[in-house]
């Protein structure tokens, strides 16, 4: 999340293709935002409340898939 805000206002292209990697890394976690929030978002040095934000940023990006049937 914090990446994809920094690149989104930096370089729309580099954007783009970073959400390709997400959609690829939600993928392989297979949409389960359990091991998602365990193998990724624990590994961000950030506090409790930046770690939440970016947990649900996966989550919608999740949701969004699943809709969008991706």
């Amino acid at each position: 999340m914090l990446v994809a805000q920094q690149k989104r206002k930096e370089n729309i292209a580099e954007y783009i293709l970073y959400l390709f990697q997400i959609e690829d890394l939600i993928r392989a976690f297979q949409f389960n935002i359990s091991s998602i929030e365990t193998n990724l978002v624990s590994q961000y040095q950030a506090e409790e409340n930046t770690k939440k934000e970016i947990t649900e940023w996966y989550k919608n990006l999740v949701v969004m898939m699943e809709k969008e049937r991706i």
